[in-house]
């Protein structure tokens, strides 16, 4: 079994502060079923990429993994404490951590394709597009999302059009940022040292593989 790296005690720190303020919140609040879910799911999520790893199906690199964490601390704690509601631009910051975190993941699935699957031969340019247009998809999907948690759970994750859009402008942000700085790197390097660092499980690679035949 490896080891505990630093990465993993930095994840169950996150985990167990997060864990804490949920019971927090559930001792003065215990009605507050929405703030307690939040918290509790982005507690679990904390673990998700020292489970891939565990696993042996993917090893995510450590800026990631920070990402990641940093996306659902926000939220989380934004969501515990009313900070999307008392602190200004709380929404467009953590938003905006949130979309550079997801369109970096894009970029990972973009460049093991490109990789393993002789079929692909993407350009710097056209992986650069790919992820800004995959960011911008899934960030609407996102926003769909919202708009039906808050009908059918009688949530409040849709403040307004204005926030909408504010949401949709971070989403661009985000994946326009990671998207350059993806045809920056695939200038002058062809994304197989970066794959190579991620141990994808042979099941993947073969997943992947499959394809040319």
């Amino acid at each position: 079994m490896r080891r505990l790296s630093w990465i993993d005690w930095v994840t169950i720190l996150v985990a167990i502060y997060l864990v804490g303020e949920t019971v927090y919140v559930w001792r003065i609040d215990p009605n507050s079923m929405y703030r307690i879910y939040t918290g509790m799911i982005c507690a679990v999520a904390c673990f998700l990429p020292m489970l891939l790893r565990r696993l042996r199906l993917i090893t995510l690199p450590a800026p990631m993994i920070l990402a990641v964490l940093l996306a659902l601390f926000l939220h989380a704690y934004g969501v515990l404490f009313f900070r999307y509601d008392q602190v200004l631009r709380w929404d467009t910051v953590t938003h905006s951590v949130s979309s550079v975190t997801v369109a970096c993941c894009v970029l990972l699935v973009i460049l093991a394709i490109n990789h393993y699957d002789v079929n692909v031969n993407l350009t710097p340019a056209w992986a650069a597009g790919l992820v800004f247009m995959v960011v911008m998809t899934m960030g609407a999907y996102w926003e769909v999302f919202e708009t039906i948690m808050d009908i059918v759970m009688g949530t409040a994750m849709q403040y307004s059009l204005h926030d909408t859009a504010r949401d949709l402008a971070c989403d661009a942000g985000g994946g326009l940022l990671v998207a350059i700085v993806a045809y920056v790197y695939l200038r002058r390097n062809d994304g197989s040292a970066l794959v190579a660092s991620l141990e994808l499980h042979p099941r993947l690679q073969e997943a992947l593989i499959s394809r040319r035949r």
